[in-house]
C-alpha cells in the first residue's frame, strides 16, 4: 500500500459498511409504496439510477428482493453488469426506501465514508477489472463474492475532506460528462451524415429504375451460419471472428478468441477474401444486419454463430457494393423491420437475408460510384477519428481525476480536520457498546420467486 496524506487511513469495505442489511431503519407499512429498482434501472458507468417506478411494499415484502434505503450504495455483483459499472447511490426514493434486484450488493455506510466517495471508488475501471478476476460461478452467471468485496481496502480521508472531494469531483465530472455527451451526439450525427451521403449518391445517379434487382440469395454462391464452438482468448484451436471484430465494414483482428478444442475441424467455415459477413443477432437493433467485407487478413479464420456468411458471385457484384447499399438509410430500415425480437434479442434469419433485394448496376458503374464514395468516406472517417480521440481523452481525464481523488491530490488537506483514524475508532467503540438494533420487518428470501425479470 502506498503512503497516505496526513489524516487519512486505510480501511476495508467490511469495516466501513454493513453489506446487504436485510432491514430498513424505518420499515414501511404494507400499504406504503416504495421505489423499485431492477438492474435495468441502473445506468452503466455513470452512477445514475431511475427510482421513479413504485410498488406497494406489502405485495412484494415476501419476495426475494433486496431492500435498501436513501444513500445506500448499490453495486451490481453479476456479470456483465458489474464489469459495465452498474454502481450508484440511492437517492430520491419513495418514502426513502426501495426494493431491487437480488443481484445488487447494498453497502450502508457506518458513518466514516460518504456514499458518494465510495461510489466513485467502486466505479473505477481498475477496481472493476480486479473484481472481474475474482468472480466465481459458471459462465454467464459469475458473481463477485461477498467476502471479496468486504475485504477490499481503500484510502479514507477525514470526513470533512471527503465532503470537499465530492463537491469538487462532482463539479469536474459534470463538465466532463457534458463534453462527452456532446462528443457522442456529434458521432451520431456523423453516422447519420454518412447514411445521407449514401442515399444522395444513389439518388444522384438516378438509374435505379434501369438497374437490375436481385435478391441476396441470387447474388451468392452459398451462405451459412457460423460455429457455436466454445471460444476463449487462451483457446488452442482456430481463430474465430465474432461480432466485436465487425468494425466499420471490415474485419478487425485486434480482439480475437480461439476455439477451445484444438482438434475441431472448422475448415468448412473458413473465410475467403470478398466474403461478406452479417451480424444476425444482437441486443441492439442498430447492430442487426451490420456487414463486413473479408479481406486478406481474415483468410482461413472461422466465424461465430452470431454471424452469417455469404459467398458472393463476384463476377456480377462487388462485396463493397452490397455493404454500401445495406448501410444506407433506406436499407437499414428494411433490415431492422425484418429483425424478429425475442427475449430482448433481435434476430435476422438466413432465410430472410436471402430475400433482401439489392439494386444492381453493371460492374463498371458499381466501381465508379464506389470510387466517389471512397473520397467522401475519407472525410467522414477523419471526422469520426477526431471524435474518437476526444472521447478517449475524456475517459483518460476521468481516470486522472479519480487517481487524484484517491491519492489526496484533488483538494488540499486541512490540519484541523478530524483524522479518519479517530472517527473510525470512535464508530468502532460506539458499535461495540450499543445493543443490536431490533431488525423489524426483515425481508425473507423466497427461493420459489422468479428473479430473472429483475436483471
Amino acid at each position: 500500500m502506498t503512503d497516505l496524506p496526513p489524516g487519512w487511513e486505510w480501511a476495508s469495505i467490511g469495516e466501513l459498511c454493513d453489506i446487504n442489511p436485510r432491514y430498513f431503519d424505518n420499515p414501511p407499512s404494507d400499504d406504503e409504496e416504495v421505489s423499485f429498482v431492477p438492474m435495468a434501472a441502473m445506468e452503466a458507468g455513470t452512477g445514475r439510477m431511475d427510482t421513479s417506478e413504485r410498488i406497494r411494499y406489502g405485495t412484494f415484502r415476501g419476495k426475494s428482493l433486496t431492500p435498501f434505503q436513501e444513500l445506500d450504495v448499490l453495486f451490481a455483483k453479476i456479470t456483465p453488469c458489474m464489469e459495465n459499472g452498474k454502481v450508484g447511490v440511492a437517492r430520491n426514493l419513495q418514502t426513502g426506501r426501495g426494493l431491487g434486484s437480488t443481484e445488487f450488493f447494498v453497502l450502508r455506510s457506518r458513518g466514516a465514508i460518504l456514499p458518494e466517495y465510495l461510489s466513485h471508488y467502486l466505479l473505477q475501471p481498475s477496481f472493476r477489472h480486479d473484481a472481474e478476476r475474482n468472480m466465481t460461478g459458471a459462465v454467464g452467471q459469475r458473481r463477485v463474492p461477498r467476502t471479496y468485496l468486504a475485504e477490499q481496502v481503500l484510502p479514507i480521508p477525514p470526513l470533512a475532506e471527503q465532503r470537499r472531494i465530492v463537491i469538487a469531483l462532482d463539479s469536474y465530472l459534470s463538465k466532463l460528462d457534458a463534453g462527452l455527451s456532446e462528443v457522442a451526439t456529434a458521432r451520431s450525427r456523423v453516422a447519420t451524415l454518412w447514411q445521407s451521403v449514401l442515399n444522395c449518391q444513389l439518388s444522384r445517379h438516378g438509374h435505379e429504375s434501369m438497374w437490375s434487382i436481385m435478391s441476396l440469395g441470387e447474388l451468392s454462391r452459398g451462405s451459412s451460419y457460423g460455429t457455436s464452438a466454445k471460444c476463449a482468448y487462451n483457446g488452442q484451436g482456430v481463430a474465430v471472428v465474432r461480432i466485436p471484430n465487425i468494425v466499420n465494414g471490415r474485419i478487425d483482428l485486434a480482439d480475437m478468441k480461439y476455439a477451445m478444442d484444438a482438434t475441431m475441424d472448422l475448415s468448412s467455415l473458413y473465410l475467403n477474401t470478398r466474403d461478406i459477413l452479417f451480424v444476425r443477432t444482437n441486443g441492439s437493433r442498430s447492430l442487426i444486419g451490420r456487414t463486413a467485407v473479408v479481406d486478406e487478413v481474415a483468410v482461413n479464420i472461422a466465424f461465430a454463430s452470431y454471424l452469417i456468411r455469404f459467398r458472393l458471385r463476384v463476377e456480377i457484384v462487388r462485396p463493397r457494393w452490397i455493404h454500401c447499399i445495406l448501410e444506407s438509410l433506406t436499407w437499414r430500415r428494411k433490415l431492422e423491420r425484418e429483425a424478429a425480437s425475442s427475449a430482448g434479442q433481435y434476430n435476422l434469419s438466413l432465410a430472410k437475408l436471402k430475400k433482401i433485394t439489392i439494386p444492381l448496376p453493371e460492374l463498371a458503374e458499381q466501381d465508379a460510384i464506389l470510387a466517389e464514395l471512397d473520397d467522401q468516406r475519407s472525410t467522414n472517417d477523419r471526422l469520426e477519428s477526431s471524435l474518437v480521440v476526444a472521447a478517449v481523452r475524456g475517459e483518460a481525464l476521468r481516470r486522472s481525476l479519480l487517481a487524484a481523488v484517491f491519492s489526496g491530490r484533488l483538494v488540499p488537506q486541512d490540519p484541523n480536520d478530524e483524522p479518519a483514524s479517530v472517527l473510525l475508532e470512535r464508530i468502532k467503540t460506539e458499535r461495540a457498546v450499543q445493543p443490536k438494533a431490533r431488525r423489524a420487518r426483515s425481508i425473507p428470501k423466497n427461493p420459489n420467486y422468479e428473479q430473472g425479470s429483475l436483471l
